[in-house]
């Protein structure tokens, strides 16, 4: 009877001892395979320190601290894909430089981006021309946003949006949103005829929270041609030579109109001689004009000799209000010249105007505009004309008398 309990013991013995083996086995070869699955990660203090790794594991990670230095913000995780064979795009995608094939890709949301990741400094003396080309083209076709934190951006070159060609050819890239933090200055350090530039046509632009410094040596801050939905919001155009804002209609068949734009508190300003604050025209021959447009709480102020507040052609059907227009030679000009008719339908909601001008001739005139709130406090002329009708802010009518 002992031997056999002896066996029994034994046998109960063997079984638990295999049974902890087989735990142990399992556990181990889990082990070994979780070690060889497991992305094995890197820690590099710079983009150019990153290209330059050598990777031979099938996937890695990498932990990158600045775009040139630790903190600057262009840094970010980035994992190595050693099949992809994606073009380079100085933010997003980056080769290493000793492979053809292989790219780091940035681990973020394709749909929202910031300058920082593609080389921008801010710093004021630093060419960041490059990094805003890069960002606007590696958005997706339907659009995103490029982050503009703060600082002064300097540029060499017209900043495109859009592909398109303003008449025959739509533009593939729309719904484009240039985001400032609020203290982000994209100041020019050439001659160039633009600062920015839409080229549409194109919907759902957003340029926000910006100042576009023309630094008086640039003509024109901000030029928009054929553009549907779209806005500047709480932004600054200064030191343009010739024109802050340049809203144009575009040509047939794809630049049909403006349209359903809103721009608001927009400031606009320059002490050149002969400068105009915003300029609103359109392609007459192909019928293609500027309206159904807004505007808020902007001020379009050109202080320089011989210089226009607003200057309206080919424009149809737009409201304005709480804006102010000044100018030393007109506060908005009303020009008939090459587009009879028009302007036409221009309403003014309590908005300061300096003066009116008209210019026309026998056979090209404008049309009625009115104003309703028309600000006298700061020295603003009632303008003298019938078709310029309207009520001023304490309550004074002025050719009321011709409405229809």
């Amino acid at each position: 009877m002992m031997q056999n309990k002896k066996i029994k013991t034994s046998a109960l013995f063997t079984a638990v001892l295999l049974i902890v083996m087989t735990v142990f086995a399992i556990f181990n070869i889990g082990a070994k395979d979780n070690q060889m699955n497991s992305v094995k990660s890197y820690i590099v203090e710079n983009i150019d320190q990153m290209r330059s790794l050598v990777i031979n594991d099938t996937d890695a990670s990498i932990v990158v601290k600045g775009y040139y230095t630790a903190g600057d913000g262009g840094g970010g995780t980035f994992f190595w894909d050693k099949n992809s064979a994606s073009e380079e795009n100085g933010g997003t995608i980056f080769k290493n430089t000793n492979d053809e094939i292989g790219r780091y890709i940035r681990l973020c949301d394709n749909e929202n981006l910031n300058l920082k990741w593609f080389g921008a400094k801010g710093d004021g003396e630093h060419d960041d021309t490059l990094a805003f080309q890069n960002a606007l083209k590696a958005l997706p076709d339907p659009g995103g946003s490029v982050s503009v934190p703060n600082g002064t951006y300097n540029v060499s070159e017209t900043i495109i949006i859009g592909n398109g060609n303003m008449g025959s050819q739509a533009s593939t890239k729309k719904g484009i949103h240039i985001l400032g933090d609020g203290n982000a200055n994209i100041r020019a350090v050439e001659k160039m005829n633009n600062v920015i530039e839409v080229k549409g046509m194109m919907y759902d632009l957003l340029l926000s929270d910006l100042t576009i410094d023309c630094n008086k040596n640039t003509q024109t801050g901000v030029r928009m041609t054929a553009f549907i939905g779209c806005a500047i919001r709480n932004s600054n155009i200064v030191n343009f030579t010739k024109k802050g804002l340049v809203i144009m209609g575009g040509g047939d068949p794809c630049g049909n109109y403006n349209t359903y734009n809103q721009f608001e508190n927009l400031n606009v300003r320059s002490d050149i001689d002969g400068a105009v604050g915003v300029y609103f025209d359109g392609d007459f021959k192909a019928i293609n004009d500027t309206w159904l447009t807004t505007m808020t709480n902007c001020s379009f102020v050109a202080t320089g000799y011989n210089s226009i507040g607003a200057h309206c052609k080919f424009v149809d059907s737009i409201s304005l209000y709480q804006c102010t227009f000044t100018g030393t030679k007109h506060g908005v000009l009303f020009d008939a010249i090459g587009n009879s008719g028009y302007p036409s339908g221009i309403g003014f909601y309590d908005c300061s105007v300096s003066s009116v001008g008209v210019l026309e001739s026998a056979s090209e005139t404008v049309r009625k505009q009115w104003f309703l709130g028309f600000k006298t406090d700061n020295g603003e002329v009632i303008p003298n004309d019938y078709r310029f009708f309207g009520i001023t802010d304490q309550g004074k009518p002025f050719y009321m008398e011709i409405v229809y």
